[in-house]
């Protein structure tokens, strides 16, 4: 996810300055879709303060009518975006795809880990019930303990360090199951191949 702040169109990552533009993004993103013309890269934008009223037209302006950027809001297949940029609808930024985030406000805060497993649990529940409509489904299982008194040394490294294996043992609990469940887009910080490889085996 990515926050835009001001006329420059700074690009934050919560409470962080990615020291970068909107434009300097999709330049990267763009390179790499040039090299890896199979895949494709999923991008939510968060308008901020001023920014609300105007954010889709800065964005239109930036890509022009860009073949290679998905901004319908139809539910596409993966043979339709690959290598393609394609646009997550958020606040007043209405391009792409519609999105439901199981996310509840302060659901990223973490100061006991075994809480945030329990949380994770509850979003794919969530995830779920609302796949298969019109709208993407976006799961979180990063977090950290920032700004917080109990979980003040909970880096999202830390956080990761500890939920990601569990959450990869509770994944394969499913492969029997048929069909598969659906849980939409599962964001995570630092998963490591195992996570990596159990996530695709779940669609297949």
């Amino acid at each position: 996810m990515q926050s835009l702040i001001g006329n420059d169109q700074g690009v934050m990552h919560g409470v962080m300055y990615q020291h970068s533009t909107l434009k300097e993004v999709l330049a990267t993103v763009r390179a790499f879709l040039t090299e890896f013309q199979t895949e494709a890269v999923l991008i939510r934008i968060q308008p901020e303060s001023f920014e609300k009223n105007t954010v889709n037209q800065m964005v239109q302006s930036l890509i022009g009518n860009d073949q290679h950027v998905w901004v319908t809001s139809g539910m596409p297949n993966m043979g339709q975006v690959r290598g393609k940029i394609v646009f997550l609808q958020k606040s007043t930024f209405t391009l792409g795809i519609p999105l439901i985030d199981t996310d509840g406000k302060g659901q990223t805060k973490v100061t006991n880990v075994k809480d945030k497993d329990n949380r994770i649990i509850k979003q794919l529940n969530q995830a779920t019930e609302a796949c298969g409509g019109d709208n993407e489904v976006l799961t979180y299982t990063s977090g950290t303990g920032f700004g917080t008194f109990w979980g003040m040394f909970l880096t999202p490294k830390r956080v990761a360090e500890k939920v990601n294996p569990w959450f990869n043992q509770y994944l394969r609990q499913f492969y029997p199951n048929q069909p598969r469940p659906c849980f939409g887009i599962i964001a995570m910080d630092f998963p490591g191949i195992d996570l990596i490889q159990t996530v695709i085996n779940l669609n297949w």
